[in-house]
């Protein structure tokens, strides 16, 4: 089962919070961290009003992921609400079973406080110690600058883009960044 042990931390600006494994009692809390969260932010690809959210798709994600021993869904708390969430599973073919994609957001209220780092922290242990995860890839729109300077930080490096991946609007594009790290 793919569950990690919650850890406490301490933000930027001296809080607390801790990040552990997501269970299937998250469901509500999550559900409405996905609803804020697209409204917040103009770098995901769901666009707030394309996908209906509810607590019983939450709760099969949930389920997934800590049934699938190479997927992994890290809730960070502070002050009692949901502040980021990591997702990661690794591919479902024997060839491609090693290396796993990650999706990472952190609320607006949160950002720039050590969430991101702490959640990515928490993978890069977990896959250090997996038998089977050798590679941590991911994907981020380029005018994401500051996750990319997150995910360098750690050790992420840029092996490709896809031009004009991501449709804004007419005659408005964005690159999509792939990137990627050995964790073996």
């Amino acid at each position: 089962m793919a569950i990690v042990s919650p850890k406490q931390f301490q933000t930027k600006t001296g809080g607390h919070g801790f990040v552990r494994s997501a269970i299937t009692g998250d469901a509500i809390a999550l559900t409405e961290h996905w609803k804020n969260a697209k409204h917040e932010s103009s770098h995901l690809i769901t666009e707030p009003d394309e996908v209906e959210l509810n607590e019983d798709h939450e709760r099969a994600w949930i389920d997934a992921h800590t049934t699938t021993p190479t997927s992994l869904l890290l809730i960070a708390e502070v002050g009692g609400e949901m502040g980021g969430v990591l997702n990661f599973a690794c591919g479902d073919r024997r060839r491609l079973a090693h290396r796993g994609s990650l999706g990472l957001t952190v609320r607006k209220s949160h950002r720039s406080n050590g969430i991101g780092s702490v959640l990515l922290d928490t993978l890069i242990e977990w896959g250090e110690e997996h038998p089977i995860v050798e590679k941590i890839t991911l994907a981020v729109v380029v005018t994401n600058t500051s996750a990319i300077k997150l995910y360098e930080k750690y050790g992420f490096v840029e092996e490709g883009r896809r031009p004009r991946e991501v449709k804004l609007g007419p005659e408005e594009y964005v690159d999509d960044v792939l990137m990627y790290r050995f964790v073996d």
